[in-house]
C-alpha cells in the first residue's frame, strides 16, 4: 500500500514537468474563410476580402496559401505593392490613350523635329506606336524614368516606412506633386482620402484587363467578340515595341560584324 502511494505520488509530481500539448492549429478553416488570423495582407489598403466572412478577424484578406508573407525575403509587399499601383496608372493612362488615338484624336504640334503628332496616325493606336520617330519614343521613355528616378529618391523610401505613390519633382523638399499639382486633394479628410487610393486601385486593375483586352481585339481579330469591329494590326507589338526603328536580334548581327 506504502508503495503504491508513492509510485502515485512520483507520478502526479512528473506531471509538472511535462510540456503543454498545443492545441489544433484552425490555420487551414481560418485561412479558407478569409484569410487567416493574421495574414500578411490583413488591414491592406486594396487587400481581397475573403469569400465568406472570417469572424474570428473580419478585417482578414483572401490569402489562402499565405504567398503574401515575404517576410524572410524583406519587405518585397511594400515593393509589389508600390509596383502594382505604377502599373494601375500606367494603364490607366493607356486605357484613355488607346480610346483617344483610336478616335484619331492627337496632341497639336510636332512629336520630333520636322515630324507632327497628326503624321504618325495609324489605322489603330499601335501602328502610331509604331509610326513615332525614334526621338518621341525616347522622350515617352525619358518621362517615364524622370518620374521613376522622383519616386524612388524620396525619402523615407516606401520600403522604409515612407509613402508609396507619392511622386514629387523636388522629392528632397517634397514639392511640385506631379499626381496633385493644383492642390485640389489638400483639403480631404483622411475617409476621402482612403476611399480616394481605393478607387485609384480598383479602376487600375480594371484598366490593365482593359488594356490587354484591347491588345488582344487588335492583334487577334475574334478574341474579344465585343471589339470585333476593331481594325487588325500587323505589326510585332508587344513582343517586339522598336521593331519598326531596330530589333535586338538584327542590332546583335551588326555589332558581330
Amino acid at each position: 500500500m506504502a508503495r503504491l502511494a508513492t509510485a502515485l505520488a512520483l507520478c502526479a509530481g512528473a506531471r509538472a514537468y511535462v510540456a503543454p500539448v498545443a492545441p489544433k492549429a484552425q490555420v487551414a478553416r481560418s485561412a479558407f474563410y478569409g484569410g487567416g488570423e493574421s495574414g500578411a495582407l490583413d488591414g491592406l489598403e486594396g487587400a481581397p476580402p475573403g469569400p465568406v466572412p472570417n469572424i474570428a478577424n473580419p478585417g482578414a484578406a483572401w490569402d489562402p496559401l499565405n504567398l503574401a508573407d515575404t517576410t524572410e525575403f524583406g519587405p518585397t509587399l511594400e515593393w509589389y505593392r508600390a509596383a502594382e499601383l505604377k502599373h494601375a496608372r500606367v494603364a490607366m493612362a493607356a486605357f484613355v490613350g488607346f480610346i483617344v488615338g483610336g478616335s484619331g484624336v492627337t496632341w497639336p504640334g510636332n512629336v520630333a523635329p520636322g515630324v507632327s503628332w497628326k503624321s504618325c496616325l495609324g489605322a489603330t493606336p499601335m501602328d502610331t506606336w509604331d509610326n513615332l520617330p525614334m526621338y518621341g519614343k525616347y522622350q515617352i521613355i525619358g518621362w517615364v524614368g524622370l518620374m521613376e528616378i522622383c519616386g524612388e529618391a524620396q525619402r523615407p523610401h516606401y520600403m522604409t516606412g515612407g509613402k508609396g505613390g507619392s511622386v514629387f519633382f523636388d522629392p528632397v523638399a517634397q514639392k511640385y506633386s506631379l499626381w496633385d499639382p493644383l492642390k485640389s486633394m489638400k483639403n480631404w479628410d483622411d475617409s476621402k482620402r482612403s476611399r480616394g487610393r481605393l478607387v485609384e486601385l480598383q479602376n487600375g486593375r480594371a484598366a490593365m484587363f482593359g488594356v490587354i483586352g484591347f491588345v488582344m481585339a487588335y492583334k487577334y481579330p475574334g478574341t474579344v467578340p465585343a471589339l470585333k469591329f476593331f481594325p487588325h494590326y500587323n505589326g510585332e507589338l508587344p513582343g517586339a515595341p522598336f521593331a519598326g526603328d531596330w530589333h535586338i536580334s538584327e542590332t546583335a548581327a551588326q555589332w558581330a560584324w
